[in-house]
């Protein structure tokens, strides 16, 4: 059964749920995610020469799944990577090709900034979507406990997966 974990915040006027499906209904969520990672510069040179010799590798996959996890609350990469071969939304972000725990967790290991900022982006647009805000606008003190959250479940994670077995 998923782990997950219900935030307790103290004198907090604006709460944000560790289930940010609860939020946006999982569907449209996987395609808010695949889009913010889609919109990415994936024409590097060195990405595409690296991706090239190492197909798969699937960072936009990876990237995905782990995004959708953390911004649902699921932090324990052995559950993650069980859901990607029986959970319908899962089975999409991978493509059928579930990867395993060790390629999830290095993958977060090796890309941590990148997972950071794709959950930062991936809370402002449901922060905005939540409370109908413009898109041009995100004031400072929200920008910083957005960044905070991210952090912290990128934290949580790695947490998790130390001591479910030391991968981290």
């Amino acid at each position: 059964m998923p782990t997950s974990v219900q935030p307790t915040f103290r004198n907090d006027p604006f709460k944000v749920p560790w289930d940010l499906s609860t939020w946006m209904p999982s569907e449209e969520l996987r395609r808010m995610i695949e889009a913010d990672i889609a919109s990415l510069d994936w024409s590097n040179i060195k990405l595409v020469a690296y991706l090239g010799q190492h197909p798969a590798y699937r960072p936009k996959e990876k990237l995905s799944i782990l995004i959708f996890a953390y911004s649902t609350g699921l932090f324990e990469t052995d559950v993650i990577s069980s859901l990607c071969s029986t959970d319908p939304v899962y089975r999409l972000l991978c493509h059928n090709d579930p990867p395993g725990k060790r390629d999830l967790v290095r993958f977060r290991r090796e890309n941590r900034g990148l997972v950071k900022q794709c959950l930062i982006q991936v809370m402002k647009h449901l922060i905005r979507h939540r409370f109908e805000m413009d898109e041009k606008f995100f004031p400072i003190g929200l920008k910083r406990l957005v960044e905070d959250l991210a952090q912290t479940r990128l934290d949580l994670a790695s947490h998790v997966d130390r001591g479910a077995g030391g991968l981290e």
